[in-house]
């Protein structure tokens, strides 16, 4: 029953609802939805009429009437209305040209649309009499003029020469106004001439003008010199263009040699739409932007001058643009009524408003405000209800906007009526609804039963209307009556309450510590009457819980599952069960054991002694999250090590103050502490304040002392440099100390010092492949550091100077060949011999290509591989020291690579059984080509089934135009897979993608078995499955 009251309910509210939007509807002043737009008539069309279209919206359906340059227009039969489109027949540029406006009114008002304009679009013809002919002097530049008629409101020009079109180019011009231009006029141009005029508007036809032909004479030049620098022909005009619109500028010059013509922006970039024709003559800019808006400039260059320029500006002019339009607005008799536009220009705004198309100013209760843009109407009456205009005007267009106000002056009406029944919650509130649609706003006196009520102890007469009931008894049950008054009359309405228990909590969440990590649930549950519909929801501190996209919580009817619990989980949470008309919640705290929170106050002491930086690092507990702290540990980074570096772990949890000892010298240190319990280590604490340490002289040696490359009477010594952190201070310097190993001294005698930035130091005028005692140290403002230990490098090696002799090549492969020749004598020089290299190069091409093969030690002989098949090489060799170094090349050497392998596949390829423990195996045979080396044969590769091919025993067949053979002493009840390939001097060819493969099974008397390279499978067992299968369809169609 009580779902089926609420029901009821609902459709009484839709239907008043209903019946109030169908009544506004009503009356609906007029709103023009199609604007007219300025048209132009052709007057050389075959259209015998033209049109200006207007449509408005309204209830009652709005009637039309226009005017013509502010006054009404009077309807003839060439003159005449069809819904609001204005159709005029046999249009007249003396009659009907000017500016027109559609007005549209109902009951409730009226409206005005846009101006406009009706334009003619004709092109007179050329005069009868002759045109006066052109001398012109050769080589120079010059126009000659079309001489247009009178048009509107524009014209394409087409030249002729000699009665054939003349087509655009480089060397000539058909400017905007309508003049043909010769860049440098030559003897050739002389002739007829004559140019056609045609309107711009084709709508519905249109006549071709053309005038009449003149003569263009064309003289010598006595000048020497007929070249000519740039000259100009036509101005860059400044363009005025509205937002939106596309303009166009135009750029020409005389010159011989025609000039060539660029475009560019003063001061900026040409808009990457811009568009030039093919001779860069026109510069075309369509849907222009505020940001085109600038100086564009048009250079010409040719053989005697170059950028010549000449420039124009484009000015942008913008309309007003809407940023807030008229809207509806309905107010209550009496009060007052606001109407807001607002439009921007970067060219100014003003604002004009009409009503019902009359011109608006203030007056006694209409007032204007925020430079005109807001209308103000105080105490409004029935007159007020009309159509408002916001115009927004500037010298570059304007836009209008509408907006009806309606005033109402209704008395009290109740199309929603007090609720019977209302259900109200014992020992909860209630509130009941007075909504009666009267204008002006009414008064509301409130009745229970015969008493009435006012604002005062558990009642409450609400701002707007509604009556609330605190602390609900049993005595609030019964009838109540809401009457309603204002000036234009009185209405009253009754309904009742019934009282119905409440909403309470039965289930409450229990406090509770939980681990990070887990899952928990929060239980909550509420009883309340049946007639309230109960919903949840949770609350954690002040805030709703989203349990829709947050996924660490979850709902479960009244309960709360918090899914992964993080720190951040915990605190106060509150479950709220509530209903349409009361609500009841209980609360409790949630805290969650986790790793410890960061430590606090983390300070630092740095102190120094003579040998040592120290650094005391000083902190306080965090939160320990429910789980005693174990350990703590500390780490540090400086400017020179960024990445944070653990200095001391498990530290006690009693500890909370620790000394670092060796902390590095002039350093900027930052630390921080972490502590950890029995769920692991927590978040660190915020860094430290920058702590400077004080500077130090070097406690570290350079590492890595070496000696490297250099020349012969070098000594070449190289260190790793110290990292900044190990500087201690500025001004770093190496000391490098050296002396000959079989020095009888202890003292190093020759030192150097080196600028920090350098890592190495070449002693020179040392004899050859020398060993040397070196040892490095650091040194810097404080003074010196240690010494590397001792490292022993040689000097620089003597380069070989003897040749290999004897070099000599074979053939080896198809891609290889052997490289032999007899080596140098390892003690003629003063070096350690590192072994040869072998320079090589296809002997179509020079040694400056040569691709070099290393062949450490001693060895005489080597093979280079990766070779083209069948191609000659050239080879050199070249002995090399210990350092790398080249000794000379020596004579040249040759040989060839083999032809390739057998390109072909060996096919039909079969096995069978051969006796218990052999497979016969059979091939065809292949076939070799011109580039292939002669076949010497094949081999036949066979393994065991779960074995890999690259691990398969191979069989050589040493003949060629043997195809056939067995395999031997192989596992009975095995499975075997056989490939075969061919070979010859080149190298093994390709096998078959498959290999053929049988199982050598007792072989039963009399059967025979064969395998194929195309999958393997014995013709036996073929056999087994054909007879398995016509028992199994026997067995099928046996009758049952």
């Amino acid at each position: 029953m009580a779902i089926e009251r609420r029901l009821l309910w609902r459709i009484a509210a839709f239907m008043a609802l209903f019946t109030l939007v169908s009544a506004a509807d009503e009356f609906l002043g007029p709103h023009i939805i199609r604007e007219p737009q300025n048209t132009t008539f052709n007057v050389d069309s075959s259209q015998q009429s033209t049109y200006l279209d207007c449509e408005a919206q309204g209830t009652p359906k709005p009637k039309y009437y226009w005017q013509k340059d502010s006054q009404n227009l009077t309807f003839t039969d060439d003159v005449f209305l069809s819904g609001g489109r204005l159709t005029i027949n046999d249009p007249n540029r003396n009659t009907h040209a000017g500016w027109y406006q559609c007005f549209a009114s109902n009951d409730v008002g009226t409206v005005m649309s846009q101006p406009a304009y009706l334009a003619f679009a004709y092109v007179n013809s050329f005069p009868f009499e002759a045109r006066t002919d052109y001398e012109m002097t050769e080589d120079e530049g010059g126009c000659i003029d079309c001489e247009i008629p009178d048009f509107a409101p524009g014209v394409t020009v087409q030249w002729f020469y000699k009665g054939a079109p003349l087509i655009s180019s480089s060397a000539t011009r058909t400017t905007f106004d309508g003049r043909l231009c010769f860049a440098s006029i030559m003897g050739n141009n002389e002739g007829l001439y004559n140019c056609a005029v045609t309107n711009i508007v084709q709508s519905g036809g249109g006549t071709q003008q053309l005038s009449k032909p003149f003569y263009v004479e064309v003289n010598g030049n006595s000048r020497p010199d007929t070249s000519n620098p740039p000259t100009r022909a036509v101005d860059v005009e400044d363009r005025t263009v509205l937002l939106g619109e596309s303009v166009s500028l135009e750029c020409y010059f005389f010159g011989n040699s025609v000039p060539n013509l660029r475009w560019s922006r003063t001061g900026g970039t040409i808009p990457s739409k811009a568009q030039t024709n093919k001779n860069n003559q026109e510069l075309i800019i369509p849907d222009v932007e505020l940001d085109d808006a600038g100086e564009y400039e048009c250079s010409a260059s040719n053989d005697i001058l170059d950028d010549v320029k000449i420039s124009g500006r484009i000015t942008v002019k913008v309309p007003p643009q809407w940023l807030t339009e008229l809207e509806d607005v309905s107010a209550d008799i009496y009060d007052e009524a606001t109407l807001e536009c607002a439009a921007e220009s970067p060219d100014g705004v003003t604002y004009e408003w009409y009503r019902n198309t009359e011109l608006l100013t203030s007056r006694d209760r209409h007032t204007f405000s925020n430079n005109q843009q807001t209308l103000r109407i105080t105490d409004l009456d029935r007159t007020d209800t009309a159509i408002y205009q916001c115009v927004a005007k500037n010298d570059f267009g304007a836009a209008y906007s509408t907006g009806q106000l309606t005033v109402r002056a209704i008395a009290p009406t109740f199309h929603i009526p007090l609720p019977t029944n209302q259900p109200a919650p014992r020992d909860g509130s209630v509130i009941i609804k007075c909504q009666p649609d009267a204008a002006p706003k009414p008064t509301i006196e409130w009745y229970h039963g015969e008493e009435k009520l006012a604002t005062g102890g558990r009642y409450t007469i609400m701002e707007d209307g509604n009556l609330q009931i605190t602390d609900v008894n049993d005595d609030d049950g019964g009838s109540y009556k809401c009457v309603a008054t204002n000036t234009e009359g009185t209405a009253e309405s009754v309904g009742s309450l019934a009282i119905k228990d409440g909403t309470s909590i039965q289930e409450h969440p229990e406090e509770k510590v939980i681990t990070v990590g887990t899952d928990y649930t929060l239980r909550c549950s509420a009883t309340t009457d049946e007639v309230f519909e109960l919903a949840y929801f949770w609350m954690k501190g002040e805030t709703q819980i989203d349990v829709v996209d947050d996924p660490h919580y979850e709902m479960d009817e009244g309960n709360l599952i918090i899914k992964d619990v993080q720190l951040t989980h915990a605190g106060l949470y509150t479950c709220v069960a509530q209903t349409t008309v009361d609500r009841a919640e209980t609360s409790a705290m949630i805290n969650v054991k986790g790793p410890p929170g960061p430590p606090a106050g983390v300070s630092v002491e740095i102190t120094s002694t003579s040998n040592d930086v120290n650094a005391l690092v000083s902190w306080m507990p965090g939160a320990d999250h429910y789980s005693e702290i174990i350990y703590y540990k500390i780490e540090s980074r400086t400017e020179y090590m960024p990445e944070w570096k653990e200095e001391r772990d498990t530290i006690p949890a009693t500890v909370q103050e620790v000394r670092l000892n060796g902390v590095s010298p002039w350093s900027t240190y930052e630390f921080r502490v972490t502590a950890m319990n029995d769920l692991g280590y927590g978040e660190p604490s915020e860094p430290s304040e920058p702590v400077t340490t004080p500077q130090k002289s070097p406690t570290k040696a350079p590492e890595n002392v070496r000696g490297c490359c250099g020349g012969v009477g070098n000594l070449k010594i190289e260190w790793d440099a110290l990292h900044m952190e190990d500087w201690n201070a500025p001004e770093l310097l190496y000391i490098v100390a050296w002396q000959r190993a079989d020095s009888d001294s202890d003292d190093f005698d020759e030192y150097t010092t080196i600028g920090e930035g350098t890592t190495h130091h070449l002693v020179t005028g040392v004899p050859a492949y020398t060993m040397y005692s070196v040892k490095v140290r650091a040194t810097n403002a404080e003074g010196m550091g240690p010494f590397s230990p001792p490292a022993e490098v040689y000097s620089f090696q003597e380069l070989p100077e003897a040749v290999p002799t004897n070099v000599k090549g074979s053939s080896k492969s198809g891609s290889s060949i052997r490289v032999s020749w007899t080596g140098i004598d390892a003690n003629s020089f003063q070096g350690v011999l590192g072994g040869y290299k072998v320079k090589y190069w296809p002997s179509s091409d020079t040694i400056d290509v040569a691709q070099v093969h290393r062949s450490e030690g001693s060895a005489t002989a080597t093979d280079i591989t990766g070779l083209t098949f069948g191609m000659d090489y050239k080879f050199v060799v070249v002995a090399y020291n210990g350092d790398n170094e080249n000794g000379p090349d020596s004579s040249e050497g040759s040989a060839a690579t083999l032809k390739s392998p057998p390109l072909a596949v060996p096919g039909g390829l079969k096995v069978s059984p051969d006796g218990k423990n052999g497979l016969s195996v059979s091939w065809k045979a292949i076939k070799v080509g011109s580039t292939e080396e002669p076949l010497q044969g094949y081999k036949v590769l066979y393994w065991k089934e779960g074995q890999f091919e690259k691990d398969a025993e191979v069989k050589t067949i040493n003949n060629p135009s043997t195809v056939k053979t067995v395999l031997s002493g192989l596992t009975n009840k095995e499975t075997y897979l056989v490939k075969v390939r061919g070979y010859s001097k080149g190298g093994d060819g390709p096998v078959q993608d498959t290999p053929a493969k049988l199982n050598l099974e007792s072989v039963q008397q009399g059967a025979s078995r064969d395998g194929s390279g195309g999958g393997g499978a014995s013709t036996l067992s073929v056999s087994y499955a054909f007879l398995f299968a016509l028992s199994l369809l026997s067995l099928l169609y046996q009758p049952l």
